[in-house]
């Protein structure tokens, strides 16, 4: 197998295979493409609080005394360029090179949502997610595993008010002014930890 960039993240990820919506883990896939496996770990409805519950299952334990390459596939990656382009089986046990965080948009949901999650308590949940890989007490501590945050997305207004009122609901859950302080929240964690982030 090749060596594997995880994406947590909520319903939008778990669409993010979706073609005929032009989804966002097609693209990512199509420029890896022979170099990465990439594992859709999307939950539809989740928060921050939820992925904590689930992060066990969704993120491998290391395992102690296993050695990661052969010699002919580690000369294969010593090529100068992560991941190697040419390096069709680069590791004997797959890696988890990058890990994407992907939420917030159910976290920012109104507070009469069972969906939200309060600012704060959002920040935590993803140092408390980073930390699952980056500490080396955790049981999925993983050092060379790179993540990046990617902050939850713009919300059209109108668009979701008129969603919404057409379901039935007598308010509108999500609001970009709400949304944005939880962008900002993810930009801010991701840059406290020297982690990248991709604020959209």
């Amino acid at each position: 197998m090749y060596d594997v960039a995880l994406a947590f993240g909520d319903s939008i990820t778990q669409h993010g295979y979706e073609y005929e919506n032009s989804g966002w883990l097609t693209h990512f896939s199509a420029r890896y493409a022979r170099r990465m496996d990439i594992l859709n770990r999307g939950f539809s409805g989740y928060n921050t609080t939820a992925a904590k519950q689930a992060a066990p299952i969704v993120f491998p334990k290391r395992i102690e005394g296993i050695e990661g390459t052969l010699s002919w596939q580690l000369a294969l990656t010593k090529r100068g360029k992560w991941p190697s382009t040419d390096a069709t089986f680069p590791t004997f046990h797959p890696e988890v090179q990058l890990c994407i965080l992907f939420f917030g948009a159910n976290d920012a949901a109104d507070p009469r949502d069972h969906r939200h999650t309060p600012l704060d308590e959002y920040s935590e949940n993803l140092r408390y997610l980073v930390n699952m890989l980056h500490d080396p007490e955790s049981q999925h501590y993983s050092p060379d595993t790179r993540i990046l945050i990617i902050t939850p997305p713009v919300v059209g207004d109108k668009m979701t008010e008129e969603h919404f009122k057409n379901r039935g609901w007598k308010y509108n859950p999500h609001k970009n002014t709400v949304t944005k302080k939880y962008a900002e929240a993810a930009v801010a964690v991701a840059r406290d930890l020297n982690l990248p982030s991709v604020d959209i």
